[in-house]
């Protein structure tokens, strides 16, 4: 059965040293560090899945759109799936069933990702910046009012708005979102 809940704004975190170095697999069996921001990276974007989420899914074309208009610009994009039950081949087919990148795509079945940014529902976004600051956290944008109330067309575009902002060199307006969204898996004890 699918949970979906509504989580309101978490506290403020900065994804501290430490924390920075997480290593995840990604849908290909590398190693990556989405954390670690790169010379010439103004920052990671940081969107978490799950492959059952029809809200996640239906933000799929979204996620892509903002991906291609901003990885150009110095912005490193990935798509974090959270469930630890799903598999690399899972997470690919999932991204070729919803026209995601496959290059983007990394599993965080340990949610050492979700601890570290205070992740709570899906979709939901990070935004990291090289110093480990959390300059954005929360919904893509508005479409989603509440539970079972989709408005026909985003009203504010939040993640848009947060990445124009560090790309102009200006502080996010709106650090903290409302996201709407489904529940990420809890982890068993194996």
């Amino acid at each position: 059965m699918l949970a979906v809940v509504m989580v309101g704004c978490a506290s403020d975190v900065e994804a501290s040293g430490s924390d920075r170095s997480i290593a995840v697999m990604d849908v290909h069996g590398r190693v990556r560090l989405p954390l670690e921001i790169t010379a010439g990276t103004q920052a990671s974007v940081l969107v978490f899945v799950t492959t059952d989420c029809p809200i996640a899914n239906a933000y799929a074309p979204e996620i892509s759109a903002i991906a291609r208009a901003y990885e150009q610009r110095g912005f490193e994009f990935f798509v974090v799936h959270v469930d630890p039950d799903v598999s690399a081949d899972d997470a690919r087919r999932h991204a070729g069933e919803y026209e995601l990148d496959p290059g983007f795509v990394i599993l965080d079945p340990q949610h050492d990702l979700v601890r570290a940014l205070g992740i709570t529902i899906t979709p939901e976004v990070a935004v990291v910046l090289s110093d480990g600051t959390i300059a954005y956290r929360g919904r893509i944008d508005d479409q989603w009012a509440d539970l079972g109330k989709k408005r026909r067309a985003a009203r504010k575009q939040d993640l848009r708005a947060a990445l124009d902002a560090i790309l102009a060199g200006r502080s996010v307006g709106e650090t903290r979102t409302r996201a709407i969204g489904c529940s990420i898996p809890i982890l068993s004890e194996r």
